[in-house]
């Protein structure tokens, strides 16, 4: 019970802490051009892609765990298909 009180007030303090930071900034006054935003926006798109490789690749051990199957990747897939290809010929 002690810690989920602790953890309120550590919450609270935090939420209260990123409102006041938020609300007490200043103008910068400063220009970005066309090359700023290609880099922000590629910083962007490469941690998006990077976050869903990441929970897509412990997404595939966890159903793998719980359906007690080998977590499969797409490339042994693929090669799995080719092999077996070969010995039907």
């Amino acid at each position: 019970m002690r810690k989920q009180v602790d953890m309120k007030k550590r919450s609270i303090s935090l939420a209260l802490a990123v409102i006041f930071a938020t609300s007490s900034t200043s103008p910068a006054y400063a220009y970005l051009d066309p090359g700023t935003g290609s880099l922000i926006l590629q910083g962007i798109i490469g941690a998006v892609a990077g976050g869903l490789y990441f929970f897509r690749s412990y997404w595939m051990k966890a159903v793998a765990l719980i359906t007690g199957g080998k977590p499969s990747s797409s490339k042994h897939a693929s090669t799995e298909k080719v092999e077996n290809a070969d010995r039907e010929k």
